[in-house]
């Protein structure tokens, strides 16, 4: 294996794991190479490596050095139906609990509970489409969608969604 290729395995994986793009600087202490333009070159011949092979995956760079590992926008479309949302985390599960059991319930109130984070957080669950946001004057009113009351146990709690069979 030539000496470049050598970090490919651990670029596969990399990739493949990451919730979040990846920056030069962290793909560079994963590799452990010192050298910040080695770690250029070493990434980009990965880069162009990947995606000469793989058709329905690509790996793109942005001008600050920062890759993301992404389905070929031409397959989005037919793979929609299989692709799964982001795992919540306790605290999204337990803002959408709240608003479920308080429903309809002012953004800013929430906010006032469980703090500034919850603005994050709701927006989030709203672009899971789980909350409904509806103007009210200066702010917004949450209810839960019905397809996320699946998600909500009423007694504190949250369950995991049922397995969706293929």
């Amino acid at each position: 294996m030539e000496e470049v290729e050598q970090y490919y395995p651990l670029l596969d994986a990399l990739f493949f794991s990451a919730s979040a793009p990846l920056t030069i600087d962290q793909l560079r202490r994963a590799l452990r190479v010192e050298n910040r333009g080695r770690a250029i070159d070493i990434v980009e011949g990965y880069v162009e490596q990947f995606n000469s092979l793989h058709r329905g995956v690509k790996i793109s760079e942005t001008s600050r050095k920062v890759f993301l590992m992404h389905v070929n926008p031409e397959y989005v479309e037919t793979i929609r139906r299989y692709m799964h949302p982001p795992p919540l985390t306790e605290m999204q599960l337990k803002i959408l609990a709240y608003i479920y059991k308080n429903q309809p319930i002012q953004l800013n109130r929430v906010a006032s509970i469980f703090g500034n984070r919850a603005y994050r957080d709701v927006k989030k669950l709203h672009k899971l489409r789980l909350v409904s946001r509806k103007k009210m004057g200066r702010g917004s009113l949450l209810t839960v969608r019905e397809a996320a009351k699946h998600m909500i146990k009423t007694d504190g709690g949250s369950r995991k969604p049922p397995r969706q069979s293929v």
